[in-house]
């Protein structure tokens, strides 16, 4: 049989030669990626509650408004000596070059004075906080909120997350591949596809225009784990050639093209998982499965080009006799087979407690919860709506020539409103457009946004009964709201789509509708878990979480595909079939899912509960779908009755002649 020359016809050196310098201008344009310091990629687009929140900003000039309250340290009303210097702030407020207006929302005589400022520009926020501590009375106690602070010290997170996450996950599989393979030549091959892979799509970010935001600073670290995982796997074939008594070269180009089918398969699964992000109404969601797609299959290009002729050239010491993974497989077959049925029942409780948290799963997306609890600009916030009842503003929009202006139906109507749970008081004066509009600022309680969008819908609901046109609940939070449901939907039918997906890849590339059928229960069954595990523990669907089923399905389906790929091509009873496919795949399986559980689990250092989540929830998926694939997955194939595969047999247990001379030069040729 004639072996593609993978790892001869153009030697490493030259290679590196030409890849090295490319990927090196593109790793300093992905060093000058900057911020998206508004947080705009969050925000779902030409939607109506999008178009409502241009409105805002072009007749009101925006939402980028600053909460700023003075608390008397005392109880009771503020002295008059207070009152006084907080009028002489409000004036050296209003004189701030980045300050539009001020206006007040509550007055001294309560016991504390809460201020309103416009920003001309969200970006001065940190600068204006700064002056307004530094300006307040010694007798009274600072407290501030609004959305350009809370996006500033998002984007201050996305930055330290930048910084920090991809050099500890780097750090950290470095360490776990010298301890296993105890070889740098082999832990650098391993780690070089996925860091020129993160160069090339970091650079063309950058190209394309493109600014960092709470969900693409998780691209580097998905893709570097993914590319480890494919390595992982090619190393394990190449050392497996090694036990054969194949030469280095020959070892590698005979992994290659064994290889080569399997990876195809894993490949096109992995983009179809973040592909499916794609058609999330959220450009940040969006962007990511774009580039996620795009990174990898750089990183599996990347890994077939470069890592043949690496380990051709520097092979490492050789690996363990073979009988120890033989040995190994031969007693987990014998285990699986006497407790199989333990574990397919096992597995079907457990399946239906998941479906019953599935129905209790509910959203709440919040852009304050990205951020740490101990976050400073978290914890003002918190504790300013502790004090006031709320500090988040949505914004009472009624068009000109409306029946609502009137005052005899405009009062009673807001009043209700203000009385009205999660409204929390009003959130400034009520303001006039120069095209007539009424824009009435109210405050909110800390709420979930589904309890939110029920209460900006009754709002308007409230008011066609009325028989009153143009009534709108407007701004950033009924925007959030609207986005938080407009998400999940995306999710499911993403998640839907990638099913498909899978399994037409999985019966495309195995020819069998019971081994498609068979795959496809350890890829869905750890992300049934997951959020059967949200659901009974009452925790809410946000952007991190809902990001996790379309991205594991892609990624946890690669080890049940090289699995399924051995045990088709095996021959013999559904036990040694079994056997055979252990024996070749399970030690790469089991490293493959630690490289993955470890660099997912480093993203619990990151500093936004965005990365914390996605990086914990990340690796709790993976450790379920290790079990699902290494346990349950042989379970049912031992149920399988057939004795025989009429597919080629793939050399698994009997080691081929070593090569002569003369046989390792015709392979390469």
């Amino acid at each position: 049989m004639r072996l593609p020359a993978a790892s001869t016809k153009l030697p490493l050196a030259w290679l590196m030669l030409f890849l090295l310098p490319l990927f090196g201008w593109l790793a300093w344009h992905q060093q000058q990626l900057t911020i998206d310091s508004t947080n705009q990629a969050l925000k779902a687009r030409g939607t109506q509650e999008a178009a409502l929140s241009e409105r805002i900003a072009e007749s009101f000039g925006g939402e980028s408004a600053l909460v700023l309250a003075y608390f008397g340290k005392v109880a009771g009303a503020l002295s008059k000596q207070q009152a006084a210097a907080l009028d002489d702030l409000r004036e050296d407020l209003r004189d701030h070059p980045s300050v539009r207006s001020v206006a007040p929302i509550l007055e001294p005589q309560l016991g504390c004075a809460v201020l309103t400022a416009q920003l001309a520009d969200p970006q001065t926020a940190p600068a204006l906080i700064a002056f307004a501590r530094e300006h307040c009375p010694a007798d009274l106690e600072f407290l501030s909120s609004g959305i350009p602070a809370i996006e500033h010290a998002i984007a201050t997170g996305v930055a330290l997350d930048r910084m920090r996450m991809v050099p500890a996950i780097t750090g950290a599989l470095l360490v776990l591949l010298l301890l296993l393979y105890r070889s740098f030549s082999s832990a650098l091959a391993i780690l070089l596809p996925s860091c020129l892979a993160i160069a090339g799509t970091g650079g063309l970010l950058h190209l394309l225009g493109r600014q960092l935001d709470p969900v693409l600073v998780l691209l580097d670290p998905v893709l570097l784990t993914v590319g480890v995982a494919t390595s992982v796997h090619f190393l394990g074939g190449f050392r497996r050639h090694r036990q054969f008594g194949c030469s280095p070269s020959v070892a590698a180009i005979r992994t290659s093209h064994e290889m080569r089918w399997p990876l195809i398969l894993t490949t096109g699964t992995t983009m179809l998982g973040f592909g499916s992000l794609a058609i999330n109404s959220m450009p940040a969601v969006a962007d990511f499965g774009l580039f996620a797609v795009f990174g990898t299959g750089l990183v599996h290009a990347l890994a077939l080009l470069v890592l043949p002729r690496w380990f051709a050239a520097f092979p490492g010491p050789l690996p363990p006799p073979l009988a120890t993974a033989t040995h190994r497989a031969e007693r987990a077959t014998e285990w699986l087979l006497r407790h199989r049925l333990a574990i397919l029942a096992a597995t079907a409780l457990l399946t239906i407690a998941a479906i019953t948290g599935w129905t209790r799963l509910h959203v709440n997306n919040d852009p304050i919860a990205v951020l740490a609890r101990n976050d400073p600009a978290r914890i003002s916030h918190d504790e300013l709506c502790r004090r006031l009842g709320g500090a988040e503003l949505f914004s009472l929009l009624i068009d000109r020539g409306s029946p609502a202006q009137a005052p005899e139906r405009l009062l009673p109507f807001a009043g209700r409103i203000l009385s009205t749970a999660p409204a929390a008081g009003p959130g400034g004066p009520l303001r006039r457009a120069t095209d007539g509009t009424l824009m009435l600022p109210i405050r909110l309680q800390p709420s979930g946004s589904g309890a939110r969008q029920e209460f900006f819908h009754s709002i308007e609901q409230t008011a066609q009964t009325l028989g009153w046109s143009g009534v709108h609940a407007a701004g950033l939070q009924v925007q959030i709201a609207a986005d938080s449901n407009r998400l999940v939907r995306g999710q499911l039918q993403g998640l839907v789509l990638t099913v498909l997906g899978l399994g037409i890849g999985l019966l495309f590339g195995l020819h069998s509708w019971r081994l498609c059928l068979m795959g496809l229960v350890p890829t869905i069954l750890p992300c049934l878990f997951l959020y059967g595990g949200l659901g009974l523990l009452d925790q809410p669907l946000t952007v991190a979480n809902t990001m996790i089923g379309s991205c594991m399905l892609g990624l946890i389906v690669d080890n049940t595909i090289h699995l399924l790929h051995r045990f088709r091509h095996a021959q013999g009873t559904s036990r040694d079939r079994l056997h055979s496919a252990l024996a070749a795949v399970g030690g790469p399986m089991m490293l493959s899912s630690a490289v993955l559980g470890i660099g997912f689990a480093t993203g619990l250092c990151g500093s936004m509960t965005t990365t914390i989540q996605f990086g914990g929830l990340s690796a709790t998926t993976i450790a379920l779908a290790s079990l699902c694939t290494g346990v349950v997955l042989p379970a049912l194939l031992l149920a399988l009755r057939h004795s025989t595969s009429s597919s080629p047999s793939l050399t698994t247990q009997r080691a081929p002649a070593a090569p002569t001379a003369q046989s390792s030069r015709a392979a390469q040729s």
